[in-house]
């Protein structure tokens, strides 16, 4: 991926320290350990964003389908079948 320039970040001393001595023991630059951190944290808040949301639909609509329902879905997924999704009901 591209690189792009943002600004410079200060980061405590701790955090810098640990960073520095990750990166040695991987033998990678510390600026990649930063950039695959900062990307898993912002995947994070994404997918919690995108959680938080279908929380709210389902607060707002009562849609849903049941444990079992999700259960025997992924079953046939493992199989090696493509079932269609499960149907939301209430």
């Amino acid at each position: 991926m591209p690189s792009a320039r943002l600004k410079t970040i200060e980061v405590d001393a701790e955090i810098a320290e640990k960073l520095e001595q990750m990166a040695s023991e991987q033998n990678r630059p510390p600026r990649d350990l930063f950039d695959e951190a900062l990307g898993t944290y912002l995947d994070r808040r994404e997918l919690i964003r995108e959680l938080d949301e279908r929380m709210e639909e389902f607060d707002r609509t009562g849609l849903h389908v049941t444990g079992d329902e999700a259960h025997e879905w992924l079953t046939k997924l493992a199989r090696g079948e493509r079932p269609p999704l499960p149907t939301a009901h209430k």
